[in-house]
């Protein structure tokens, strides 16, 4: 296997970015905001070797939209999706505390082994973003461009760098963040890289 480039790029900031709150299935677009950092993205998406995937929600295909993505060129997968919030979805932290206290305490406790209420499963996101992070080594392809969502870039990197799933947890990936990812036959390794 030669060297694969692989870019996980998040999607820009949408209207509920600032105020941090869970969002998770509500298919929102763009902020004012995330457009312009969207078409800041314009210099990743100009590599015309690369392959492009992508989450098939609004926010993530208007970013790449913006970036100046031929549409012809992207492959949406469903298994970008971020994960299921359930009854949290569209509440702070804050929020989320007051209407569920134990929830909160569990969660913030037992991060990997969690499930959302009326939402997804943890360990059903995790395998899922495994299962991403398979197709990607797989990929024929040496360069690729992942448009998708802060937790399942989180997950992603977690299996390509073959770490335990409590790291994912310390990655903090800003929106229209770029986070890259050389594999090799020996495993990958993280270039920080800021593009903007």
């Amino acid at each position: 296997m030669t060297q694969k480039i692989v870019r996980l790029i998040r999607h820009a900031s949408t209207p509920a970015t600032a105020g941090k709150r869970f969002i998770g299935t509500t298919d929102m677009g763009l902020s004012g905001k995330g457009r312009g950092e969207a078409r800041r993205l314009k210099r990743v998406f100009a590599d015309r070797g690369a392959d492009i995937w992508c989450s098939p929600m609004k926010r993530c295909l208007e970013t790449a939209r913006l970036a100046g993505a031929a549409t012809r060129r992207i492959k949406v997968h469903h298994d970008l999706k971020e994960i299921d919030f359930g009854l949290w979805e569209g509440l702070t932290f804050k929020e989320i505390s007051k209407r569920y206290p134990k929830g909160a305490r569990l969660w913030l406790r037992h991060l990997s082994r969690f499930r959302f209420p009326g939402g997804e499963d943890m360990a059903e996101f995790d395998r899922r973003t495994g299962k991403m992070a398979d197709r990607i080594r797989s990929h024929r392809r040496e360069r690729l461009l992942v448009l998708a969502h802060g937790g399942v870039i989180r997950g992603i990197l977690r299996h390509l760098l073959d770490l335990p799933a409590s790291a994912q947890f310390r990655f903090e990936i800003e929106p229209a963040s770029v986070t890259e990812v050389r594999l090799s036959r020996w495993g990958g390794s993280l270039v920080m890289r800021r593009i903007r």
